[in-house]
């Protein structure tokens, strides 16, 4: 700005008056005015813009730590949910399997009712190791839960 006044007095070469002066001091006041209103703008808009993408990050990262929560919750009930199919599966096929052998016991000659009796014991015994595996399961579900549940 200044060479900008240093540039019309060489360039008029007059003498300048106070009217011109005054003039001139206010052009400049003036566009510095606007120069400065711009930056400020500027300024509070880009401090604004950043702010919200901060805040759109944030979000986004508290989002997905949810989804990912989420889906660890929903696939811990689902292997829940399974293992306790296939452990009731399982019982249901030893019961099976216990009362044919007694069944098979019944009709079963001397000669291979050794072998039917030790069969049916691994039978009965499998079936008890599968009982005291749910209730600890049912204790330490109930823990889980918070109920404080226990067999004894």
């Amino acid at each position: 700005m200044l060479r900008f006044c240093v540039l019309l007095f060489i360039a008029s070469q007059k003498e300048i008056g106070a009217e011109e002066i005054a003039l001139m001091s206010y052009v400049i006041f003036f566009t510095l005015v606007i120069i400065i209103t711009f930056v400020v703008f500027f300024t509070i808009f880009q401090r604004r813009k950043n702010q919200m993408l901060i805040s759109q990050f944030q979000q986004k990262q508290q989002f997905e730590a949810e989804l990912v929560k989420t889906q660890q919750e929903i696939q811990d009930q689902t292997l829940k949910h399974v293992g306790r199919e296939l452990h009731d599966n399982v019982g249901q096929l030893l019961s099976l399997a216990t009362m044919q052998m007694n069944a098979l016991s019944k009709v079963a000659s001397d000669d291979i009712q050794s072998k039917v009796s030790n069969a049916s014991e691994a039978i009965k015994e499998s079936l008890m190791v599968r009982l005291s595996y749910q209730q600890e399961q049912l204790i330490i579900t109930a823990k889980d839960d918070g109920k404080g549940f226990d067999m004894d």
